[in-house]
């Protein structure tokens, strides 16, 4: 391939000492007449050049960090619909793809929040112990002859003393009571150690029989789940990248329904449904850092939760929340083009099935997680 003129280089996509300078292409040996081949679609770039560059421009290919995600950034957040539907015009190279959009964002989202998630547990625990010591050290002393017994007696009026309470050691912790930020309790009877058994139906035997073994594991998880709650986290944040992409698919069909006279494919649906929760990830993001911060700093007493420093935390994650409202609004008006009043109508009905969806999947991932465990 001949040098590259100065007019074809302001038009390039592919950088010029990238380029292999090949007058074939590589691939189905086509005359090149620019960086790609008209033929096959294969860019004429070279591979073989320094390691620390080519890894960079890699790691720039997968996550597409170029220029079309900060063309890609401003319409996904204070323009509602506009990138589905430019999508569905052929406007499409300008932007990053609606499915690497959707992964790049929902990564950073489940880092971040499964990271903050553990860090707020921990500081919890470490808050609530330093109380529990503090009470324990300052409790009053008083002189008992049972002291270093720990044993206490009663006498009644007969004179003769009461047998002591015995506590049954070998009963686990979460059964005898205590504070603990996960619990599940399947005894029907309070009395009882045994767990019903449960027969979905609709379901496989075997897996019937696996929920009952893992469900008769109940006190023993919830004994661990007491000791460190963030193994049930960390399983949740393990669960819930797959699952909520399952709700891209249902969320979908639940426009496909709603807008079944507008004669859209489920294509069409889903990509809004792409960007709708790229959207939501993004802001989410944004939320819980302003939200994890703000807290950080009012429980290390550098600001307080009645003073305006933590307002500029608090308020703009609020004003974040009306904004997904509102977003989603104006993005089904635009992208579907139907009235306000009607808009408006499919927009509450709409909300309260993805919600139903939305506690389905909650309740779900938290079964699983437990059952996992």
């Amino acid at each position: 391939m001949s040098p590259v003129s100065k007019k074809l280089k302001k038009k390039l996509t592919v950088a010029e000492n990238r380029l292999n300078q090949s007058g074939e292409c590589q691939n189905c040996g086509t005359e090149l007449q620019g960086p790609y081949c008209h033929y096959c679609g294969q860019p004429d770039k070279n591979f073989f050049r320094f390691f620390p560059a080519l890894l960079r421009e890699m790691m720039g290919d997968l996550l597409d960090l170029d220029s079309r995600l900060t063309r890609t950034l401003k319409p996904l957040l204070f323009q509602p619909g506009k990138l589905a539907d430019d999508y569905m015009h052929g406007r499409r190279f300008r932007y990053t793809s609606p499915v690497r959009l959707y992964l790049f964002s929902s990564i950073i989202f489940f880092l971040l929040a499964g990271f903050i998630t553990n860090f707020e547990i921990q500081r919890g625990l470490e808050s609530h112990n330093t109380v529990t010591h503090e009470n324990v050290s300052t409790a009053p002393q008083t002189d008992s002859p049972h002291k270093h017994s720990g044993i206490h007696t009663e006498i009644t009026e007969s004179g003769t003393p009461t047998k002591p309470p015995v506590e049954d050691e070998t009963e686990p912790p979460t059964a005898r009571g205590g504070d603990s930020f996960f619990k599940i309790d399947l005894n029907s009877d309070s009395g009882s150690h045994d767990i019903d058994s449960i027969n979905l139906p609709l379901v496989p035997q075997m897996l019937n029989d696996w929920i009952n073994v893992e469900l008769a594991k109940s006190d023993a998880k919830n004994a661990a789940i007491e000791a460190d709650p963030t193994i049930i986290s960390d399983k949740i944040f393990e669960i819930l990248p797959i699952t909520v992409f399952v709700l891209l698919p249902a969320f979908a069909l639940i426009l496909k329904g709603f807008y079944i006279r507008s004669k859209r494919y489920y294509t069409e649906h889903l990509i809004f449904a792409l960007y709708n929760h790229s959207f939501l990830f993004v802001l989410a993001t944004a939320m819980f850092l302003l939200e994890s911060g703000g807290s950080l700093l009012a429980s290390q007493g550098w600001i307080s939760k009645s003073g305006w420093l933590f307002a500029i935390f608090d308020w703009p994650s609020q004003l974040m929340k009306i904004w997904m409202l509102v977003y989603f609004w104006l993005g089904l008006k635009r992208f579907y083009r139907q009235g306000w009043l009607m808009t408006s109508v499919k927009f509450v009905s709409i909300g309260i099935a993805y919600t139903i969806l939305l506690a389905t999947i909650t309740v779900f991932v938290a079964m699983l997680s437990f059952l996992l465990l």
